[in-house]
């Protein structure tokens, strides 16, 4: 910027006295750190560049710069050295002067010596001393008449670059007061600086800097405003956030602003961590949402977010063991009551349906499941059973009236539902484990006190009775091998066993209800047989078929065609196909003795499962085919009435057992 030659040579001289030896701008290392007298506090003036929410940080240079004398008069009157005593000294005087003035300020009051030679300078321009004025024409004058090389002009034109550097260096006090937050004395040094040149840039420059500082301090007391009446965040055309961003926009460097939001973000952290701890994790996620609002992209809200993540693990873990206690007792509802706890705390949905799954579970199935293998431990010894959890569902039980070898007992046909599995034998009761029973007990079966039983005779083909025959046999009356069905057993006898199951483990064992052994014989089909509706795969059961021959080479009269499978009468248990329950032997080797009484349909049958029991009934169900047993009387609905005290070659049983 050209130096306007505007201004008597002596006043070039003042500015060069005011410059020192240095004319280039402070860096932020000249920055003073200790004042030679206390701060006076900021001026009225000073204060409308200062945040409604309390005033920017304030370097002490400029707080001995507003404490100095002079500084602080609004006017152009002279500082009290340049007042007119009456004795115009000259103009040598003079420089000296505030040359001496200057020496006597520490390094630290560069910008007051400044402000105080600039000021002088401009009150002594503006000034109507005529006897300044006279006195320093004459000082010129003289020394020029004394010889001296130059005119005023020429000091002036000399002095000019020397002058520009002193506002320089005035400016670059305020650049650096304003980039650290303390413009507070800005305001003072621009009129002193337009008046020197208002067409400078820089000039144009701090006037624009102040114009928007002054601007930003309007919109932080409307976000202040906005604050204590609540509207944070809310409504969204007129919020205290929202301004303070505003304000960011005027002045990107405004302190004030940025530390409010942060202040603001910071109470909802807090609030959010607050929640958090309380399991209040709804609030918690509403209050991060409304931090990450306040400072988009903030690592702070992201730290938080984290610790509410940690927080809600933390609780989730805890509900969880809580529902397991619960679930480990069975007690399903008490761990169904819990649920809103754990689904409020937990990020992983999985985690509610994995529990309601387990409470669903030990609903049906108490501390098992689908498909488990189970044995119980005896009180006397060894084990009991194996059993296999059935799976709870649905079923038609009996048979359709469009069914060949239907008979009317089979009806009517009616939908049975299990809420609650069971467990079923494996296998049919063998010879072994009814032994176990009755040296244990010293249990006399049925065929026992009748000192007889219905067996097979080879001779004539028929089922004939002879005495002597037990549980100790086999269908034709000799030694049963151990791992054979129990046949020569009453329904009384296999009662009787169960109880004592029942007595030896602690679990409650009975023989299966009608409705479970269809169910289980059925193991998800429909159809006239367990296989379908034809005839059956090789030796899915022990059935009649034309291919078996007796020991005797006896043939059936009544069998299914092309079948075979390797036996005439009962086979050891387990010898064939499993059904896809995992059960074996359930349409054949044995008919088998079931809970129910014997009634001659299903009108009033209950529709849950649950045996149909009349007290003192006589006659009880036998289900299920056997190896004798015509392929009429293989159907899944088939069942036949006995005396509850009857026992034959062809009957035996399984046993059930509650979870």
């Amino acid at each position: 910027m050209a130096f306007r030659l505007r201004w008597p040579a002596w006043l070039m001289l003042v500015l060069l006295a005011a410059c020192g030896d240095a004319g280039q701008a402070p860096s932020a290392q000249q920055v003073p750190v200790a004042a030679e007298q206390p701060p006076a506090p900021v001026s009225a003036s000073a204060s409308a560049a200062s945040s409604p929410d309390g005033p920017q940080t304030v370097p002490q240079t400029e707080l001995l710069a507003a404490s100095a004398p002079g500084v602080e008069q609004d006017g152009h009157e002279l500082p009290e050295e340049f007042a007119d005593d009456g004795q115009a000294g000259s103009l040598e005087e003079r420089i000296d002067q505030i040359r001496a003035l200057l020496e006597t300020d520490s390094a630290s009051a560069a910008r007051r010596a400044l402000r105080r030679a600039l000021d002088a300078m401009q009150a002594m321009a503006a000034a109507d001393v005529t006897e300044t004025v006279g006195a320093a024409d004459t000082a010129a004058t003289a020394a020029t008449a004394q010889g001296e090389e130059g005119t005023a002009e020429d000091i002036a034109a000399q002095l000019a670059p020397l002058a520009s550097r002193a506002a320089r260096r005035l400016l670059g006090w305020n650049r650096l007061a304003l980039a650290h937050g303390g413009g507070a004395l800005s305001p003072r040094d621009l009129p002193l600086l337009q008046r020197w040149d208002a067409e400078d840039a820089e000039v144009q420059a701090l006037a624009a800097h102040l114009a928007r500082i002054e601007q930003a301090s309007a919109v932080l007391a409307e976000a202040r405003s906005l604050i204590e009446a609540g509207q944070v965040l809310e409504p969204a055309a007129e919020n205290a956030v929202a301004k303070l961003h505003q304000v960011l926009r005027i002045d990107p460097d405004n302190v004030t602003a940025r530390h409010r939001l942060a202040r603001v973000e910071d109470s909802f952290l807090r609030a959010a961590i607050s929640a958090a701890r309380n399991s209040d994790f709804a609030t918690a996620e509403a209050r991060l949402a409304d931090a990450g609002r306040v400072r988009p992209g903030s690592a702070l809200v992201l730290d938080a977010a984290t610790r509410v993540v940690e927080l809600r693990e933390q609780e989730a873990q805890r509900w969880k063991a809580r529902i397991a206690m619960e679930l480990a007792a069975e007690r399903p509802d008490a761990a169904e009551a819990l649920l809103p706890q754990l689904d409020a705390a937990t990020l992983d949905e999985r985690d509610g349906q994995l529990a309601r799954a387990e409470i669903e579970r030990v609903r049906r199935y108490g501390a098992y499941d689908a498909g488990q293998l189970l044995s119980d431990v005896l009180a006397g010894g060894g084990q009991g059973p194996g059993m296999i959890v059935l799976p709870v569902g649905r079923f038609m039980m009996g048979s359709p009236r469009s069914e060949d070898g239907r008979e009317p007992a089979e009806g009517p046909r009616h939908a049975v539902t299990f809420q609650r599995g069971f467990a079923l034998a494996r296998t049919e009761t063998t010879v072994a484990q009814f032994r176990a029973f009755v040296e244990a007990t010293g249990y006399r079966s049925s065929a026992e006190r009748a000192r007889s039983s219905v067996i097979y005779d080879e001779r004539t083909g028929a089922m004939v009775e002879r005495r002597g025959v037990d549980w100790r046999h086999d269908y034709v009356g000799n030694r049963a091998a151990a791992d054979e069905p129990v046949l020569h057993v009453s329904w009384e006898d296999a009662s009787a066993y169960v109880q004592w199951l029942s007595d030896q483990t602690g679990a409650r064992y009975h023989l299966p209800s009608e409705a479970q052994f269809e169910y289980a014989l059925r193991a998800g089909s429909s159809t006239r047989f367990p296989w379908g509706d034809g005839a059956p795969p090789a030796r899915v059961e022990n059935l009649t078929g034309d291919g078996d021959v007796s020991p005797g080479g006896r043939r059936w009269n009544n069998a299914f065609s092309a079948y075979e499978d390797g036996y005439w009468g009962p086979a050891p248990v387990a010898r064939h196909r499993s059904n896809s329950f995992g059960l074996s032997d359930m349409n054949g080797n044995v008919s088998e003795w079931v809970e129910d009484c014997w009634h001659d349909s299903y009108a009033r049958a209950p529709r849950d499962g649950s045996a149909w029991v009349n007290p003192g009934c006589a006659r009880r169900v036998v289900r299920g085919g056997s190896w004798g047993s015509s392929p009429e009387q293989t159907r899944s609905a088939f069942r036949a009435s006995s005396p509850a005290a009857a026992t034959s070659a062809r009957v035996g049983f399984r046993v059930a057992r509650e979870l």
